[in-house]
């Protein structure tokens, strides 16, 4: 998925474009914004609207959340928290 930055500022947001391209489907563009250190991907496709984000707690610690909206009011939420095994040990106070 390539990136397309459309604004960056000093502050450490950013917000632009990614584009997809699957076997069976044709491309699709996708929404994204960096800011505080969480990314958010936004993707509308057909009647279906779903936003991701990702954030790191700890360097070997990240944290994730999906939802998905379909026009006829259904949702679906996920959270998941995936700990990266023989990263950086963590620092001794």
């Amino acid at each position: 998925m390539p990136l397309s930055p459309e604004h960056s500022s000093s502050e450490g947001t950013a917000e632009g474009t990614l584009l997809n391209r699957t076997p069976r489907q044709s491309t699709f563009k996708s929404r994204y914004s960096l800011e505080n250190e969480v990314l958010t991907i936004a993707t509308q496709d057909g009647t279906t609207h779903s936003q991701e984000r990702w954030w790191f707690i700890t360097d070997n610690l990240r944290m994730r959340t999906h939802i998905l909206k379909d026009q006829d009011g259904s949702q679906v939420a996920s959270f998941c928290s995936e700990i990266r095994m023989g990263g950086k040990p963590p620092a001794n106070p």
